[in-house]
Order: C-alpha cells, then sequence, then structure tokens
C-alpha cells in the first residue's frame, strides 16, 4: 500500500486499561441500556472515545490490532460489566472485517474516520444481483442485527445471484459475500424484545434494491484476508470467535455468582 494512503493515526492506547476503566459506567447504567433497548448514546460516545470499537481494526485503518488472547481479556471485562452492552461492543468492533477489502478500498470507505461503528449478520440473508456496471442491487432482510441502532456500517451476508439461483464457484459452492454499506442505507425493523439481552438492540436490518459496488464485497469465508498480520491469518470464522470469546466468560460469572 503506497504509504501516504496509511492512516497515521495512533492506535488506541492501553485496551484493557480502558476497559476497566469503563466497566462502572456500563454496569452503572445496565438498567437504563436494558429499557432503552440499546446502550445510551452518550454510553456509546464514550465507548467510541476510548477505542474500544476498533480493537480489531488494522492499524492502517486507524485500529488497535489488540492481540488475540488480549481481545478475549478485553471482552471479558466489558462482558462482565454489563452482557448487553460489552455484547453490543464486541459486535461493534466487526469493522475488523473490513481487513478482507482491498486496503484502498477499505480507506474510501472509511474517509477520514477511523472510530467507525459497525452491525454485522453472516447469514446469507440478502441477494446480489449483478447489474453488468460493476454493482449488485442488494434485497434483504437481517435478524438479529446486535447494535443496529448506533451503527455507522452494516455488514450482511448475501449471495449473488444467477438465473436459475445462486451463483455458484467451482470448487466452492454458492458465492457467498459480506457486502458493506452505510447504515443510513438501511432499514431497522424493531422486533427485539428478550428479557436479559434487551439492551443489545438486536433489530431486523432490511434493504431493498441498493446498488452496492461489487468493490464493497468480499468472500470472507473462502478467502485470506487482504492485510497482513497475526489477527489476519486467522480465518474468519475463528478471528469472529476470538473476539467474541470474552462474552461467555464475562457473563457466566454474573449468571452463577
Amino acid at each position: 500500500m503506497p504509504a501516504e494512503q496509511v492512516m497515521t493515526l495512533e492506535a488506541p492506547p492501553g485496551a484493557m486499561a480502558a476497559a476497566r476503566a469503563l466497566a462502572p459506567r456500563l454496569s452503572a447504567r445496565a438498567g437504563e441500556t436494558e429499557r432503552l433497548g440499546t446502550m445510551p448514546a452518550e454510553l456509546v460516545s464514550e465507548v467510541r472515545q476510548a477505542g474500544l470499537f476498533r480493537l480489531a481494526t488494522p492499524r492502517v485503518l486507524g485500529g488497535a490490532e489488540v492481540p488475540p488472547a488480549a481481545l478475549v481479556e478485553v471482552g471479558e471485562e466489558l462482558c462482565r460489566a454489563d452482557g448487553s452492552s460489552g455484547w453490543s461492543i464486541l459486535i461493534g468492533n466487526s469493522t475488523a472485517f473490513l481487513a478482507w477489502l482491498d486496503p484502498s478500498v477499505a480507506i474510501e470507505l472509511l474517509g477520514e474516520r477511523t472510530d467507525v461503528i459497525s452491525a454485522c449478520v453472516f447469514a446469507p440473508k440478502g441477494r446480489l444481483t449483478p447489474d453488468g456496471a460493476g454493482r449488485f442491487r442488494l434485497d434483504g432482510r437481517w435478524p438479529f442485527s446486535s447494535g443496529c441502532r448506533h451503527a455507522d456500517w452494516f455488514v450482511g451476508g448475501a449471495l449473488v445471484a444467477d438465473r436459475d439461483g445462486p451463483r455458484m464457484v467451482p470448487g466452492r459452492g454458492p458465492d457467498w459475500r459480506l457486502a458493506v454499506l452505510p447504515a443510513g442505507d438501511s432499514t431497522v425493523i424493531e422486533n427485539w424484545d428478550v428479557a436479559g439481552l434487551r439492551g443489545t438492540g438486536s433489530h431486523d436490518v432490511r434493504t431493498s434494491a441498493l446498488l452496492v459496488a461489487e468493490r464493497h464485497t468480499m468472500a470472507s469465508f473462502f478467502e485470506p484476508a487482504r492485510h497482513d498480520g497475526p489477527l489476519w491469518r486467522f480465518p474468519f470464522f475463528t478471528l469472529a470467535g476470538t473476539f467474541l470469546a470474552g462474552f461467555p466468560l464475562g457473563v457466566a460469572p454474573r449468571v452463577f455468582r
């Protein structure tokens, strides 16, 4: 990547220190998070400013590239404070998946911002129909979109369409991709009201006939990341599991104490 394209913003210092400092605030506002069905806006801002939404984002995109063990420990600390907020923060870190895009495309998407929050659903609930001009028309509805109320970006699983169904890739199966789009280009359907984790705001997200550039899609489940480093030498699902592992570790002591 050309040097002028590298974002030089420093990674947030001391991720664990930031998580420990914020944990009392997450606990104190857990009831409010539950009542609102999402993290309070001021709390989202505090988490954003602490750099905790970019733990696993590449440094060249302004992230922290926190080592795998530290990702688990930070997630555990946050989820011990409040399960709903902790889960929302971890899901908000799905901006890390931009490592599977061409680096110049990822930088183009982020613009001057390095503190973006993403909501992500892997399941291929969308349909990508080629338009012949390097774009797809995206239609779909994704359930369980945790943190969608405060996300800047949405990352949704979709199958590329062919005339007779999903387009097939030789030796791999259906052309299953993740599409990246601004959250404002989707509609939130409020249907999440679950005891205990209501504060995750895991509503459905829907798009209809939305044009998405092909370069803003990625076959993350089958191809290696476009960014190198210890985190991105993991397969996609291994990386995702690493920064979600802190959730059960943090919540379990609250449940069984």
